[in-house]
This record gives structure tokens, sequence and C-alpha cells, in this order.
């Protein structure tokens, strides 16, 4: 059994990287590794992110060469539309997980800037309470 029938069970059935996010699953389209699935961090792709590196296989090898040159063969003699409408399908999955880690990262944010106005709004009332209340005498 190779490793890549393990990496989900050290990370759990959440399948997350060591950032705590959920893994992207991309597929390899080289001559080495056709259609093998591999997942790593979605950070992998964000500039000025802290990334944990994590990449693994996802599918186990294919052992038979002529399965795996065939594999290959017939991507590449997919008619260049073809080609990239794959391609494209591909990064709009990614792109999909991208976006929806960044809402997470806005919402997070968001839940934030609510918990700093409500204490300033408190901080602002208290005060004013005390201002009032330390001229009245």
């Amino acid at each position: 059994m190779s490793s890549s029938s393990s990496i989900f069970s050290n990370i759990g059935n959440k399948k997350e990287c060591k950032c705590r996010l959920p893994v992207m699953i991309l597929t390899s389209w080289t001559k080495e590794h056709p259609a093998k699935r591999f997942v790593v961090c979605p950070n992998r792709y964000k500039t000025g992110v802290k990334k944990c590196n994590f990449w693994d296989w996802y599918d186990d090898d294919v052992e038979n060469e002529w399965y795996r040159t065939h594999l290959y063969e017939m991507y590449r003699l997919l008619n260049p539309s073809q080609r990239r409408e794959l391609e494209t399908e591909i990064s709009s999955q990614e792109e999909v997980v991208l976006l929806q880690l960044e809402m997470q990262t806005m919402r997070d944010e968001l839940s934030k800037c609510k918990k700093k106005a409500f204490f300033w709004k408190s901080a602002v009332i208290l005060f004013v309470i005390v201002w009032f209340v330390s001229s009245m005498n």
C-alpha cells in the first residue's frame, strides 16, 4: 500500500492540511503521472500568505506502463480546445475553493470587527455615563 492511502488517516476525515484548511485535490497531466490526483494546501497559490507546503499523492501509482503511456497519449490527442476546456474546468474548481477560503477569512475578519465595534461602542457609552454623572456632582 502506498503512502497516499494513509495521508487522510493522518489528517483525519476532514481532509485538512497543516494550516487546518480543506486540501485542494488537483490532477497531474505529466507523462510520468497522467491523470494522477494529488492534494495540496490551498494557500499554495496565494501570495503573501504563510504556506504549510502540504503536498501528497491522492491516488496510488499506476503500475502498468502501457496504461500510463496511453492515458498520457489520450490527453495529448485531445484537440486544443478540449484540452483548454479540461484545464479551464480544473482551474475553475480550484478558483471556487480559493474563493470559499477567502470568503471564510473575510467572515472571520468581519466577526472580529463587529466585536471591536461593540467594545468601543460600550466604552463610549460608559464614558458618557461617567462624564454625565461626574458633571452632575
